[in-house]
């Protein structure tokens, strides 16, 4: 049996050739939703020639499954959306904008971004930071005083593990090197999707100078009071 042949009386959404859905995250109730639309005129009003350069713009709809209700919650503009984290309170996303005002939203955006939250309660959507000088890669985890991404390729060989307190507006950052105390991680988040403990391995080879290697585990609060912070 196919997936196609189930049935069911639920439609939330329809698409069209020119739009396209995905899913982003779910709670026991409240499912999030992207709805992608292609731009063939750019940011600066000009027909965009090249189709490897057409835009992707995302606007992001929240559907309570059990009312059906659903609602547009960030509406769609010059921007795309590039990655999202659900936590209790926030919807946190990556906005991707045209930095330097060509018009297009091309690899060099979509390098850096900005990070903003929705409120869940209030449906506010607030500014938290600009992911320069770092590379975002995907979120980590969140709760409502931090934020944990990854950034890659901004240093050859090397995975930043990036913590930023949005109280205090500094960061602090853990590199992990390719081929030289390289470590197997984890962010464990607790069943509210916020970090719970931190759990690593170092790898080790024929070459290291190591001969065991140790599954180690931090709590989230001595994780913090360890890392440098500027």
């Amino acid at each position: 049996m196919n997936i196609s042949n189930l049935s069911t009386n639920k439609m939330l959404f329809s698409t069209s050739l020119e739009e396209e859905i995905n899913f982003l995250a779910f709670s026991n109730d409240e499912i999030f939703i992207s709805k992608t639309t292609i731009r063939k005129i750019d940011f600066n009003g000009n027909v965009i020639e090249n189709n490897e350069d057409k835009i992707s713009t995302k606007s992001i709809w929240m559907v309570n499954r059990k009312t059906d209700r659903k609602k547009e919650i960030i509406k769609g503009g010059e921007f795309d959306i590039n990655d999202v984290y659900l936590t209790v309170n926030y919807l946190y996303y990556v906005k991707i904008v045209d930095e330097d005002n060509d018009g297009l939203l091309l690899e060099n955006d979509y390098l850096s971004g900005e990070v903003w939250r929705l409120n869940r309660a209030t449906l506010d959507n607030d500014f938290c930071f600009k992911v320069n000088p770092f590379y975002f890669h995907r979120f980590l985890s969140a709760d409502d005083s931090y934020v944990i991404f990854v950034s890659e390729d901004r240093i050859p060989d090397v995975t930043e593990i990036v913590f930023y307190n949005l109280a205090t507006k500094e960061r602090a950052v853990l590199k992990n090197v390719y081929e030289k105390d390289w470590s197997d991680f984890r962010v464990v988040n607790n069943q509210e999707g916020e970090p719970d403990y931190f759990i690593y391995k170092e790898e080790i080879n024929e070459t290291s100078e190591k001969d065991l290697s140790y599954v180690q585990v931090l709590n989230w609060k001595d994780l913090i009071a360890q890392l440098q912070w500027g």
